[in-house]
């Protein structure tokens, strides 16, 4: 068994990539998520993207959509969206995670 303090937690990576920040939270509490988060943060430090999938996701993703016109890093942009989208969307919210 390998010991967890010998496994590199990056891999091979030197430092962690600036990717966006995907969180998947239950939809009960999905606006609290979104309040808490702009609390935490100072205003314009980052994106906080509420992804609503199903009929929204085309327009989510579009190149003037919410996340493809964000002026921020992809380090800076949070994506917020429900276990329900999560479970029923997974490839199409992967596809755009190659944004390297």
């Amino acid at each position: 068994m390998k010991s967890l303090a010998k496994t590199p937690f990056l891999a091979e990576h030197d430092v962690v990539p600036q990717l966006p920040h995907l969180i998947i939270v239950p939809g009960t509490i999905q606006t609290q998520w979104e309040v808490e988060l702009k609390a935490v943060f100072l205003p314009q430090s980052v994106d906080i993207l509420i992804y609503k999938g199903g009929k929204a996701r085309e327009s989510f993703w579009s190149p003037d959509g919410p996340f493809y016109s964000s002026k921020h890093k992809l380090g800076s942009r949070i994506i917020i969206a429900t276990h329900s989208v999560g479970h029923a969307d997974p490839n199409y919210i992967f596809l755009h995670s190659n944004l390297s």
